[in-house]
């Protein structure tokens, strides 16, 4: 499993060249952005996601086609491949996972911090994991820490198989697969009917993030980070790439 990080706040002549690397449907979406943080957002992330998908392939970013399932899920029809993908991004910051042979799911939050985080919790978090939220009622920080961290997990699960994220906020996604574990990252196992697999993402103060996986056997995370090049040519990742695994 690999997944990448990168910013979309990037300078408006780097966000011109991105965009150049769009299909049609993308570009037309992204003119429906008049914001210039949420238009550079869009561009970025999704450019991103073409160039990092073609190095890995070996073709052209422009030649992906994308095809959209359950829910919108997005997928790549062109070429033909067993590598999955899933694409978030908030708040200047987009994540990308890639992974091979297995449906996959990656959210990222920017840390909570309105008010009524414990009176959500109590209407869509399972009883445990809402009691484990409303025990931080007195210390903003880790209230919010602590309703964003299961946020992500819960966004990223559904996503694994393209469904409504409602519904999976009742899942559970505290506990430990193994309860000798010490790893305070995961792995979670969660997902209704279909289980998954889930990992924190280690990602900037301030921030939140999980992917997901479908099944039960546990994997490893690649974490590396994604600048664009001059001229939206394939990205500098300053590692060797290779087809990841799950």
């Amino acid at each position: 499993m690999s997944v990448w990080l990168l910013a979309t706040d990037q300078p408006a002549t780097t966000v011109a060249e991105l965009a150049g690397v769009l299909d049609a449907a993308e570009l037309a979406r992204a003119a429906t952005m008049t914001e210039p943080d949420v238009h550079a957002e869009y561009v970025v992330s999704h450019a991103a996601a073409r160039l990092i998908l073609a190095e890995q392939l070996g073709v052209p970013a422009g030649t992906l086609r994308w095809q959209h399932g359950r829910s919108g899920k997005p997928s790549l029809a062109e070429p033909v491949t067993e590598l999955q993908m899933s694409l978030s991004h908030s708040d200047g910051l987009a994540a990308l996972a890639v992974c091979a042979g297995r449906a996959v799911g990656v959210d990222l939050q920017r840390r909570r911090t309105a008010a009524g985080l414990v009176r959500m919790a109590e209407r869509y978090y399972p009883p445990a994991e809402a009691s484990y939220v409303a025990q931080a009622a007195d210390d903003p920080d880790e209230l919010g820490r602590r309703f964003s961290t299961l946020w992500s997990r819960k966004e990223a699960a559904a996503k694994v198989g393209g469904g409504r994220l409602i519904p999976a906020l009742t899942w559970l996604s505290k506990q430990p697969a193994d309860p000798e574990s010490t790893d305070s990252r995961g792995p979670f196992r969660s997902g209704e009917p279909e289980p998954v697999m889930i990992r924190d993402l280690a990602v900037p103060d301030g921030f939140h993030g999980a992917v997901a996986v479908a099944g039960t056997e546990d994997f490893d995370i690649l974490l590396r980070r994604w600048q664009p090049a001059p001229h939206a040519q394939p990205a500098r990742i300053g590692v060797p790439m290779a087809v990841p695994s799950c």
